[in-house]
């Protein structure tokens, strides 16, 4: 294994982020890699004390598998910018990560819309209600073949 002390220091690489994902979600995923790098490339683990969520949650919200809740998202940020002594930008770039943000939750309903199954009309829905009216008609002896019971 290469590197320097420094490199192993810092933990495992990141692997790659799975590019068959939505589009918005690899965008937004290579947007907080990209924060992380221009802030120094901090470790989960110590962005996971300036941010106060867990290292995985902030791993995860930037795979790009699904995307982050916003306070994950904001959380990821912040700790960034407060690593990289930055903490007086934390507000101003807070306001352009929540319309991303926002813009991307919108995509991401968009997607799941048009993956979700289309709900068809069982056939049974309309058969069950005629079976509901022929067996109550049977057990009460109305059903004319005299199929229901009979009374002593």
């Amino acid at each position: 294994m290469t590197g320097t002390l420094n490199d192993a220091r810092r933990g495992r690489r990141e692997n790659a982020i799975d590019t068959t994902q939505p589009a918005h979600r690899v965008a937004f995923a290579i947007r907080l890699r990209a924060l992380r790098h221009e802030c120094g490339h901090p470790p989960y683990r110590r962005l996971s004390e300036l941010a106060h969520c867990s290292t995985a949650s902030l791993s995860v919200a930037a795979a790009g598998r699904r995307l982050p809740t916003w306070e994950t998202t904001r959380g990821y940020v912040t700790a960034c910018l407060e690593h990289a002594g930055r903490g007086d930008d934390v507000n101003r770039d807070l306001r352009g990560w929540r319309r991303f943000w926002e813009d991307t939750q919108a995509r991401e309903k968009v997607s799941r819309m048009a993956a979700a199954p289309v709900r068809r009309r069982h056939p049974w829905r309309e058969i069950v209600p005629a079976w509901v009216v022929l067996i109550s008609r049977a057990a009460s002896g109305a059903g004319g073949r005299g199929g229901g019971r009979r009374r002593r």
